[in-house]
């Protein structure tokens, strides 16, 4: 009868990383700076990380910071590799949202006149892909939410008209400019002629 031989050996297993992150934003207006936190476990030592922020930029770090800088919607994933080349992927579709910020402007007219003739038309150059809202400050006390509203001034004086333009998502961006009313024509007669040319 054949003799049995038993052998025995250790056998080490080496338990696969469990790749997981959050952010501590997830939507806001562009440029977005977003801090991942890297909640991955099973975790052994010498791991390393990857990721993939959607843009094709990544990152090594363990838990790292990104600014995008672009509207849109991005998938986010983190590869967890350990020493022994065991690895787990972990991904987020459309992750990141980032909105578009609006450019605000505007034309007025006229630029200067005299307190007579101070209703100032103002005409609204704001640009963005989504729908705005406005807010104007005239500058003497006085604010409107019209798109294109016109504004009579009372007293002479030199007066800085922002506009602020906002997105439906909060997104805002504001311009300014300045209008003087003058308070005769005295002071200024930009029509006004003599027969002598003087």
């Amino acid at each position: 009868m054949a003799a049995i031989v038993t052998l025995s050996q250790k056998l080490t297993v080496i338990a696969t990383p469990l790749a997981g992150f959050g952010a501590d934003i997830t939507e806001g207006c562009a440029p977005l700076e977003v801090e991942f936190l890297n909640a991955s476990d099973n975790l052994t030592a010498n791991v390393s990380y990857l990721w993939s922020f959607g843009t094709g930029d990544d990152s090594q770090s363990e838990s790292p910071t990104y600014t995008f800088n672009d509207p849109g919607s991005y998938d986010i994933s983190l590869t967890v590799t350990n020493e022994s080349r065991c690895f787990n992927t972990f991904k987020e579709t459309a992750f990141i949202n980032v909105y578009e910020v609006p450019v605000s402007d505007f034309t007025l007219d006229p630029e200067e006149t005299i307190l007579e003739e101070a209703t100032i038309d103002f005409t609204n150059g704001s640009t963005s892909g989504d729908q705005l809202t406005y807010v104007w400050d005239f500058g003497d006390s006085n604010v409107s939410d019209d798109e294109n509203p016109s504004h009579t001034y009372t007293e002479a004086g030199v007066y800085t008209v922002i506009l602020v333009s906002t997105t439906v998502n909060g997104c805002e961006h504001s311009s300014q400019k300045e209008v003087t009313i003058h308070p005769d024509f005295a002071v200024y007669a930009p029509n006004a002629f003599s027969p002598n040319g003087d």
